[in-house]
């Protein structure tokens, strides 16, 4: 807990993951009330998505309702300022809210009177995203009072009774007050031509979506393509024409690939509404030099296959991820221009594929399965799929579409190798009148020997015996593999079921089928087969595992170490220079005309724990230096005989001879030195005393010294002149001794010059 607390982002990471978990919103509801630490982030969370206004009227006095406990119902009075109170303090939490005008949970009344008595402009001022459907033009003027200054993402899904002017007057306001990141509209009202200059502003727009007539334009198309930011593009391209699609790319400044040709003239396809204005001229297969969505990475298309190919021709951008919703056709040759189209242009780039199907096949689909109309049921075309070496996702669900066989997931796994989710019409339905499945268990073996990385299925199979013993191969045994979801899959032994599956997904974690009995298609037989798998799955799959183990260990013990016979030595040749090879990064396939020879290359690994010490040594050095103490004595009888004695004066004179020895002898110099007297005012404590820092100078620190300083000073003050000179005389003759005796001891201390013998001529008085 206290590692949580330190970390705010793991905190909220772990709150919203609890949050969209089935009935997370309770349970985050809980530790808000529950923990004081964690109640701020646990309402955060709670308050940053509301998809209805109801929770903010809840935070208002239940006296200003008509019935307090349905606040959406109406105001029997105007709130006041203090009725804010609340609404104010949480609003700063939201951050995204959706409106759905025809749930009907908020009465339209109430929105005026918000608006009149809000205490601040903007009552929710750091919304970042509005979500807002509506089915007239009251319900789409409602959206002004949320339209915050901090808003940069909008979704308008816009019903028939709006009129175009106000959907105009919508988007002027939106592109002239917000910064927009994404921008969302889907309307059945027909998009103005000079909507480009509406939201010229928005220049910094990273996702768009138009689902609307006149969204392949050419001025739209002019304008997108001009946007540096855009890596999102969701477009509708249901019933345009080749000549349509070429428009929308070849008026624009920076298209993207088209073929040579340059033909300007009406589209024949095009209606009389599309013909009526000043862009019915079309640019049919227009060249272009220029490369134009060049930050595009997502692209969602919805539309007939033939139109969406057309589109994804003329896109030179790499895409990643692309989204299909199709109206199925029902020739063959169709889908094969779809794989060739996305096998040519984003081989390399396209990382995931979403097909599903369009709103109308969803509509036809729906009502065959609430009428005795026929079941049909079509193939699935997957055997044309060119390679796509970089695919890690394939998602697949089409109503019709849905037959898969065994051939196509063996070709499937040899084009996209590095799959990692595949789905293919796992929500199909297959009843007992129709038969079972046609892809099989067994079928799933290519996959999981081929996709090394592959970690989720999700297919309806028909869960049947091998006809070979191919699935139980341990090369078909996926060490990743660990999601399974079968749907309406038949089952017939569950048993042998269980023992296949272990072998196939030994590491298998979450099996998952369809057995909810309100489910169309449900088969009680099916359902209980499947239970008896999950039950007995998990006691093989560790069975096999331990076997695995146990057997590569033995064979590791018993496979002895051969040793290669001694081989004579050749004949000298001259050696030729071998080419350095740095790196090899791919495989080399050899192949010969005749025999195909596979070698397969097993690493038996073996775990060991090896308990190491290391020795240790503790060594200890003396790195003292030799010091040589040496003493000089510099002492000379002379000074001695000058100590005992008493002296009266002193005149004395040394005469010294400097003699240097240089590489050169310069001719020797000498020097003499006269010592005067030195004068009575230096620093002397009593009379005879010497000066300081010279060898007898501690005599004046004594206790004595001192005395006789205090004694000294009072008989100079009270005494007569000849006393003074006496006592002058005698600090003379006292100081000049001390002075001889110092100089004598410094330069017998200086070791580079040589001194002569010094001659004192002394003179006893």
């Amino acid at each position: 807990m206290l590692v949580l607390l330190k970390d705010p982002e793991l905190t909220r990471n772990l709150l919203e993951y609890i949050h969209d978990t089935p009935g997370g919103r309770r349970s985050v509801s809980r530790i808000a009330r529950t923990c004081k630490a964690l109640s701020e982030p646990a309402l955060n969370v709670l308050w940053k998505d509301l998809d209805s206004l109801i929770p903010l009227l809840g935070l208002m006095p239940s006296n200003l309702f008509k019935r307090p406990r349905r606040p959406g119902l109406g105001f029997l009075r105007n709130p006041d300022v203090g009725d804010w109170k609340k609404v104010i303090a949480y609003g700063d939490r939201v951050r995204k809210l959706s409106y759905n005008e025809a749930a009907g949970n908020v009465h339209p009344t109430i929105f005026p009177i918000l608006d009149d008595c809000k205490p601040q402009d903007e009552v929710l001022p750091k919304l970042d995203s509005l979500s807002w459907k509506v089915e007239s033009a009251e319900g789409l003027e409602r959206s002004a009072m949320f339209l915050s200054s901090n808003l940069r993402h909008i979704n308008v899904e816009i019903g028939t009774g709006i009129p175009q002017d106000d959907l105009i007057n919508f988007l002027t306001q939106v592109g002239t007050e917000n910064s927009l990141s994404s921008l969302s509209i889907s309307t059945p009202t027909r998009l103005p031509p000079y909507l480009p200059k509406i939201l010229q502003s928005q220049t910094s727009l990273e996702r768009v979506g138009l689902t609307a007539p006149g969204a392949l334009s050419p001025s739209i198309g002019r304008w997108l393509s001009s946007i540096t930011t855009l890596k999102s593009l969701r477009l509708d391209v249901s019933d345009k024409s080749d000549g349509a699609i070429a428009a929308f790319f070849g008026n624009s400044p920076s298209s993207g690939m088209s073929s040579p040709d340059f033909v300007m003239t009406p589209d024949s396809h095009t209606s009389e509404k599309e013909l009526s204005g000043a862009e019915s001229l079309v640019f049919v297969n227009l060249p272009s030099q220029a490369e134009g969505f060049k930050a595009l990475r997502h692209l969602n298309l919805s539309g007939e296959i033939g139109s969406i190919s057309s589109f994804l021709t003329r896109i030179a951008s790499p895409l990643q991820h692309i989204e299909l919703a199709l109206d199925e056709p029902e020739d063959a040759k169709e889908w094969k221009t779809l794989w060739s189209t996305l096998g040519k242009h984003f081989r390399r780039s396209l990382l995931s594929l979403q097909i599903s199907a369009s709103g109308t096949s969803r509509f036809h689909d729906l009502v065959r399965s609430t009428s005795r109309g026929e079941h049909t049921a079509r193939r699935l075309p997957l055997d044309s799929m060119e390679r796509m070496p970089n695919l890690t996702r394939l998602e697949i669900d089409l109503p019709e579409s849905r037959v898969v066989l065994n051939s196509d997931l063996a070709h499937l796994a040899d084009m996209c190798p590095e799959l990692e989710v595949l789905k293919l019409c796992p929500l199909s339905r297959w009843p007992t009148v129709y038969g079972p499945p046609k892809a099989t268990l067994a079928g799933l073996a290519p996959l999981t020997a081929k996709c090394r990385r592959l970690e989720s299925i999700s297919i309806p199979l028909h869960a049947t015996g091998a006809s070979d013993d191919t699935p139980f191969d341990t090369k078909a045994s996926s060490q990743s593999l660990s999601s399974l979801h079968v749907g309406h899959s038949w089952v017939e032994d569950p048993l042998h079921v269980s023992i296949l599956l272990s072998n196939l997904a030994p590491h298998l974690e979450n099996l998952r089928w369809f057995h909810e009995k309100n489910r169309p298609g449900y088969v009680e037989a099916h359902d209980v087969g499947w239970q008896r798998v999950s039950d007995v799955l998990p006691h093989l799959q560790r069975l096999r595992l331990r076997e695995r183990a146990q057997s590569s260990a033995v064979s590791v013990a018993k496979s002895p170490a051969k040793t290669a016979p001694p081989r004579q030595k050749p004949a000298p040749v001259a050696e030729k220079p071998k080419p350095k090879v740095e790196k090899v990064d791919r495989a080399i396939q050899a192949k010969s005309p005749s025999v195909d020879a596979g070698v397969q290359a097993k690493v038996t690994t073996r775990h060991k724990n090896i308990s190491t010490k290391p020795y240790q040594q503790s060594v200890s050095i003396d790195a003292t230096p030799d010091v040589v103490h040496e003493s000089v004595d510099s002492s000379v009888q002379t000074v001695e005989a000058a100590i005992d004695a008493r002296p009266v004066m002193i005149s004395e004179s040394i005469e010294t001879e400097v003699i240097l020895e240089p590489l050169e002898s310069p001719p020797p110099f000498s020097s003499s030195v006269d010592h005067d007297l030195i004068e009575f005012n230096e620093k002397i404590s009593i009379v005879g005393g010497f000066p300081e820092g010279s060898e007898h100078g501690n005599f004046t620190d004594g206790y004595l010294g001192k005395t006789a300083g205090y004694v000294a000073r009072a008989i100079r003050a009270v005494s007569p002149p000849i006393v003074l000179r006496l006592m002058d005389m005698w600090a003379m003759f006292t100081m000049n001794t001390a002075k001889v005796v110092s100089d004598e001891m410094v330069a017998g201390l200086r070791s580079p010059i040589h001194f002569s013998p010094p001659s004192i001529n002394t003179e006893y008085q």
